[in-house]
């Protein structure tokens, strides 16, 4: 029933139910099917997307006018050129426990770049591949800094929230803080953000 559901959300945009079913097949403890969907999901974040608070581009513009894209449903086009955060409700069967420490238990929302990197790691951190591991945080590390699919303050600091619960996970304390720290200059609102939480 679960895959059934999360198969359908895959049609609403074009990678965020991927990232939803990427999260069931984590959370069942089949990482490497989890990892292909990533890769697919990842390949999908292309820079032509639209995200959630961009503008639309002069570029985009000149893609939407494409006789392709013109024949295409507003349905068909949001499934292939928007991108949304992925969201998490409370007590949602499809969230990583890693990620649930310290998240706030009214929900959360992480850009989909981030989500993916961070899933990502969270899968050869189960399959004890180090040097993957490595690889998917420096992604994870590059894709924040660079704010890729990243729309606002709100979402950067989950980011860091995201980036501090991993390097809690693999037990480095000062980088954990120091991510959880750049959150809170970044969004300073102590009920919705859990970074504060995370440093005390």
């Amino acid at each position: 029933m679960c895959i059934s559901h999360v198969l359908l959300n895959t049609r609403e945009d074009a990678v965020s139910g991927w990232l939803i079913l990427a999260s069931f097949f984590c959370k069942t403890k089949q990482y490497q099917v989890a990892l292909d969907i990533l890769q697919y999901s990842l390949l999908k974040c292309s820079p032509e997307k639209n995200y959630n608070d961009f503008d639309v581009s002069n570029i985009d513009n000149e893609i939407f006018r494409l006789n392709f894209f013109m024949e295409m449903s507003i349905v068909q086009l949001a499934k292939l050129l928007l991108v949304n955060e992925v969201l998490f409700i409370e007590n949602s069967s499809f969230t990583p426990n890693e990620l649930l420490i310290g998240q706030n238990t009214t929900g959360f929302q992480i850009p989909p770049v981030v989500y993916a990197h961070s899933l990502r790691f969270l899968c050869y951190y189960q399959l004890t591949n180090i040097s993957q591991c490595q690889h998917s945080l420096k992604d994870l590390q590059v894709t924040i800094d660079e704010d890729f699919f990243i729309a606002n303050d709100s979402e950067k600091a989950s980011s860091y929230n995201i980036l501090g619960i991993i390097f809690h996970l693999v037990g480095d304390i000062p980088s954990a803080k120091q991510a959880f720290k750049k959150s809170v200059e970044l969004y300073q609102d102590v009920d919705c953000n859990s970074a504060f939480r995370m440093l005390l």
